[in-house]
């Protein structure tokens, strides 16, 4: 089996985030609404090259995700595993 590159693994977890965060019955659904269209900006910004990678911007959002997420442990979990295939993260 191929090993996929970091940029797929990280599209991933995303979408895999997305998921956790939608089904989640610990999030309020407050949260949920601030958290999804970070979420699509991390994705975007992480679609783009990485030389042309705004990091100081995907890192906010992160930071982000999880502060609105309460740091939930299934969001935290996923968070760490992306800092696995984001370098700068």
């Amino acid at each position: 089996m191929a090993k996929l590159p970091d940029s797929e693994m990280a599209a991933k977890i995303l979408e895999r985030l997305k998921l956790v965060v939608a089904m989640s019955d610990d999030i309020p659904t407050e949260a949920k609404l601030e958290i999804q269209p970070l979420l699509r900006e991390i994705g975007g910004a992480l679609s783009l090259p990485v030389p042309e990678q705004d990091s100081g911007r995907v890192i906010a959002y992160v930071e982000a995700v999880v502060t609105h997420s309460d740091e939930d442990p299934d969001v935290a979990a996923l968070v760490g595993a992306l800092r696995n295939f984001v370098d700068y993260l």
